[in-house]
């Protein structure tokens, strides 16, 4: 079971700028909710980065507020010249007929829709840049303004052997339950959630585990780094399954049998 992380954001540290801003665009450098970039208008905005040279290969646009109609072009350049376009990409996936409801689906509805955050995340052949811009086309949004809280960008790590059985995903609410002296059920907090995803890597070589030792051992517990369990499989499992997290494990590897290790990782939304 295939999982991929961005590991080192190369938008944290760009130098940014934006087709207009109600609210600062170096807010999508923030993981904390309350800092959005956001438009003053829904012409179409372009946001443009300077980083530090390097590589990338996975690209995400987090908690956004896109309608079904937006598309996002991701355009990567080196020395002014352009080394990767992704063409302007739809951001939603529609339900397909057989898994719509009617009566209980919006005509249209998407997959995207049914869960928040909305992510908006797409893969590629790894390419060396200087400069990148994405062009956010949509106009019909009924906010009257785009809206994101983080964009990522940067090299994906792919371990050559995905998850072992035994993957765990939990939708944690920020509720409590409590008796009442007349045995009635109160519940307080609020209906806000985050993820938990626990998994374990059993089949890891000396490359990966290096690889992994090194990128998770540079960022720490404390950076935020973009999770895709399932990337590609489409549909609300790839879904549900993409996500930006902290790591809440220490690094640990074991060492099982000859030329394998393996390590156990839980990480939670942000």
């Amino acid at each position: 079971m295939t999982v991929r992380f961005i590991i080192d954001n190369a938008h944290t540290g760009a130098a940014l700028s934006a087709t207009s801003e109600a609210l600062a665009i170096e807010n999508s450098q923030n993981s904390r909710r309350a800092y959005v970039w956001r438009s003053t208008d829904t012409t179409q905005q372009t946001i443009t980065g300077t980083p530090t040279p390097t590589a990338a290969s996975g690209f995400a646009v987090v908690r956004h507020n896109f309608s079904a109609l937006a598309t996002v072009q991701l355009i990567l350049k080196k020395d002014a010249a352009t080394v990767y376009d992704s063409g302007a990409l739809t951001v939603s996936e529609p339900i397909p007929a057989g898994v719509w409801r009617a009566g209980v689906d919006a005509y249209g509805a998407t997959y995207n829709e049914r869960l928040d955050p909305q992510i908006f995340n797409i893969w590629f052949a790894p390419v060396f840049f200087d400069e990148y811009q994405i062009i956010i086309t949509d106009a019909d949004n009924a906010a009257g303004f785009l809206e994101l809280g983080q964009i990522f960008l940067g090299l994906a790590f792919e371990p050559a052997y995905g998850m072992s059985y035994g993957v765990q995903m939990q939708w944690i609410e920020q509720t409590e339950h409590q008796r009442t002296d007349g045995g009635s059920l109160r519940s307080e907090g609020t209906h806000a959630k985050h993820r938990r995803m626990t998994f374990g890597l059993n089949y890891l070589g000396d490359t990966d585990r290096t690889a992994m030792l090194v990128d998770f051992f540079d960022a720490g517990k404390r950076s935020d780094v973009f999770i895709s369990a399932y990337p590609e499989a489409t549909g609300m499992l790839e879904i549900e399954h993409a996500f930006v997290a902290r790591r809440m494990t220490d690094l640990t590897f074991t060492h099982p049998f000859a030329n394998n290790w393996a390590s156990n990782f839980a990480f939670e939304e942000v």
